[in-house]
């Protein structure tokens, strides 16, 4: 089964049976409100499920801060706790291409967090057959950890803002970020931006040892229905670093950014069509790669998603 995340806020549903809508990549969540116990709910597409036989499903949730490069030492402790605690919330499916929710809803208490930072929310579905273990060992390189979640697709994740007030003419939110590998390699991070007003000023910095160059990159918003940008940078290795992303509206723009987002990747990218020295490494990532156009890059090296967060003013 492969699980979705709707955080619906201090309120429950009146009727689960809404969750289940007919456009499945309508966003139908709601902020998460801090200070107060927020309802999480569970849906899920089902898959893999042999022919005459019902396969259910358990639902297992964890929080961290917000990170490009989601490993599971950063988040398989951090358990959030289902409203009901006496029944693990579970989805049960007799065939594939089901949508299913699990009735019983995650109660979350988001502990305070600093300025600029938010949470990601990690969803795991476990069954008999496919008991989708997390790792308990930290993965030999980057290669190993993109296998892992490749074929483990009962996993999913969503990134979570606080609301704690109306935005204002500058906010700033910070991303963990880094290398999944032993050794130095070259990464790429890309912002895709969406519905901001022309002239907003979208910088990225990180200065920290081991991020080579230092980042200190101002993009401004030209198109306002979409605009992609993408920053080189090269990571020393199993560094972990924070990525702080500033968003400056124009003092001629309207202050609201409702309806504005900004997604921000992390890739690791080829040098010369080579991933690694290391061959299992380097033949997982090629087995994964895409071609740089595939990301709007113009390059003639292969690139590897490793993780994305995206911020959405709603």
């Amino acid at each position: 089964m492969s699980p979705d995340i709707v955080t619906y806020g201090i309120n429950p549903l009146n009727d689960p049976n809404e969750l289940i809508v007919e456009d499945w990549n309508k966003d139908i969540n709601t902020p998460v409100v801090k200070d107060y116990r927020n309802y999480v709910y569970i849906r899920g597409s089902s898959m893999n499920i042999p022919e005459g036989q019902d396969v259910k499903g358990e639902i297992h949730l964890y929080y961290t801060k917000a990170t490009l490069l989601l490993l599971p030492e950063t988040w398989q402790r951090n358990i959030i706790p289902p409203q009901d605690p006496e029944q693990t919330p579970f989805m049960i499916a007799s065939e594939n291409g089901q949508h299913l929710y699990a009735q019983n809803p995650f109660k979350w208490l988001p502990e305070e967090i600093g300025e600029g930072d938010h949470y990601c929310l990690i969803a795991r579905v476990t069954t008999e057959e496919a008991p989708n273990p997390v790792p308990r060992e930290k993965f030999a390189n980057s290669g190993a950890f993109t296998d892992w979640i490749r074929n483990n697709p009962g996993m999913a994740w969503r990134n979570v803002t606080l609301v704690s007030g109306p935005p204002s003419i500058e906010q700033a939110f910070t991303f963990e970020f880094g290398n999944a590998d032993p050794v130095e390699e070259k990464h790429q991070i890309q912002g895709i931006s969406e519905n901001f007003s022309p002239g907003t000023r979208i910088h990225f910095s990180c200065e920290a040892a081991g991020v080579n160059p230092p980042i200190n990159t101002s993009h401004t918003i030209v198109d306002p229905e979409n605009d992609t940008w993408n920053i080189p940078v090269t990571l020393e290795g199993e560094l972990t670093a924070p990525l702080t992303v500033t968003i400056e509206c124009p003092f001629d723009a309207p202050l609201s950014l409702t309806g504005a987002s900004l997604k921000v990747k992390l890739m690791r990218s080829s040098n010369g069509g080579q991933f690694s020295e290391d061959q299992e490494n380097d033949r997982l990532l090629n087995l994964y790669a895409k071609p740089a156009s595939h990301f709007s890059i113009t390059s003639e090296e292969k690139l590897v998603q490793m993780g994305e967060c995206t911020i959405k003013f709603a």
